[in-house]
């Protein structure tokens, strides 16, 4: 603590994930194992009675074990401005506002535009002289309101400006989250998360007959656009277990144009323990 008005916190994140050896070529493609590891330091003040502000600085440092082109060390910044009504009766209401930057540097070069010889209008990119760097800015604004019924709304975008061919791409996201309980000690929670990402530079991911008269298809990593469903029903076992199901779908974006239909369906059963309540 600062004093009465705002405290400092020093704080570090690390993910480790560990895969095994693949047994052939095509398994060690999809392996993702990688390290990551983010200190920083965050001042909290209390600007006014319902207003709070956050400020970070800190350091990020990215290996990702099957390729090490793309590890990453990049210093971090971030601020936030979070504004919260509790009123003695009636629902709660939360607002917040922010934006973090990393500049990274990766391990590998930057690509540059390498077109196929054969067909000189695709382009394909190639390693190139200099060192990838990214300049990667987020920010997002949510509102929520915590009654009886949690009710959620937000938006998010995100930036990334890169030196290499195919990487520079900028991220709509429109979210929306709700909660509630149910009869029978059931709780049930969904978010909605609906992207649009458009990419500076077409880059094909796929190459393919058409029809007979056509000789390729190539669909750009344009079209990645991935939004999601997530449904979570849970209910209390006691006074520290819980159960949890989660169903999640993924899916192109409403509206897509892509000619490829993406379709990810998962289905997770969880319990959860407390070790002290």
């Amino acid at each position: 603590t600062v004093n009465d008005k705002s405290a400092l916190t020093l704080s570090a994140a690390y993910y480790e994930a560990f895969q095994g050896a693949p047994d052939n070529l095509d398994d060690a493609a999809l392996r993702r194992n990688f390290r990551s590891l983010a200190p920083s330091l965050q001042l909290d003040w209390s600007a006014a009675e319902r207003v709070s502000v956050a400020a970070s600085a800190g350091y990020r440092m990215f290996v990702f074990k099957p390729d090490r082109d793309i590890d990453f060390d990049a210093p971090t910044a971030g601020v936030e401005l979070r504004w919260a009504r509790q009123p003695d009766s009636g629902a709660d209401w939360e607002a917040a506002i922010g934006a973090a930057f990393e500049r990274r540097t990766f391990g590998g070069p930057a690509f540059i535009r390498c077109p196929a010889p054969a067909q000189p209008d695709i382009n394909i990119p190639c390693s190139g002289p200099d060192t990838r760097v990214d300049d990667f800015l987020m920010s997002h604004l949510e509102v929520t309101r915590i009654g009886r019924v949690l009710l959620g709304a937000g938006y998010a975008f995100q930036l990334n400006l890169s030196n290499s061919f195919g990487e520079t791409v900028m991220r709509h996201f429109a979210i929306g989250r709700l909660a509630l309980a149910l009869p029978g000690g059931f709780t049930l929670a969904a978010r909605a998360e609906l992207l649009f990402a458009t990419y500076r530079d077409p880059v094909p991911v796929g190459v393919g007959p058409i029809s007979p008269g056509s000789a390729i298809s190539v669909e750009s990593i344009g079209d990645e656009n991935r939004s999601s469903v997530r449904i979570d029903l849970s209910r209390e076992l006691g006074e520290r277990m819980r159960v949890i199901t989660r169903y999640t779908l993924y899916a192109n974006e409403l509206g897509t144009t892509s000619p490829v239909s993406y379709r990810r369906q998962t289905l997770l059963l969880s319990l959860a323990f407390a070790l002290d309540k």
